[in-house]
């Protein structure tokens, strides 16, 4: 694998940190007294905003892909991809932080789809791919936690 590939991977595994980190805040939390309710606040924005950064970040990463193409993927991804972000935005704004949550699941649940598509496609590689689905999964699950424990 190519050094350039290996620090992609390396970065997107990186990127599911912050949400494993906060999903086991929120877990251990509930069971501690000491957590108190501006940490829980603290953390309860910080997860808010990073679950909103990257899906804006995947949506921009399929805008991206669009470029240069003359086929259905010209039109579509950028539309989807911008819809994407804005709709998240603006959920953000209005809905409480466990809604917000699910939202973030259905959110990397279709993009995951697009990027199934994508390689369905050959636009995108088999190790990126598989990398997505593993990292997609653990967000996922991180999300799923948090929203059960916070």
């Amino acid at each position: 694998m190519k050094k350039a590939n290996k620090l992609a991977v390396y970065l997107t595994y990186a990127g599911a940190v912050p949400f494993v980190f906060c999903a086991l805040f929120f877990l251990f939390a509930g069971q501690a007294a000491a957590a108190s309710a501006t940490m829980q606040a603290l953390m309860r924005e910080a997860l808010s905003l990073y679950g909103l950064i990257i899906a804006a970040f995947l949506s921009g990463a399929h805008w991206g892909q669009h470029l240069g193409r003359g086929d259905q993927w010209a039109s579509y991804l950028p539309i989807a991809s911008n819809i994407n972000a804005v709709l998240l935005w603006s959920l953000y704004l209005l809905l409480p932080f466990k809604a917000l949550l699910a939202a973030f699941v259905v959110s990397f649940s279709l993009l995951l789809l697009i990027d199934q598509r994508l390689f369905r496609d050959g636009l995108i590689t088999a190790r990126y791919f598989h990398t997505r689905c593993i990292v997609t999964f653990v967000v996922i699950a991180a999300l799923i936690i948090a929203g059960l424990f916070a």
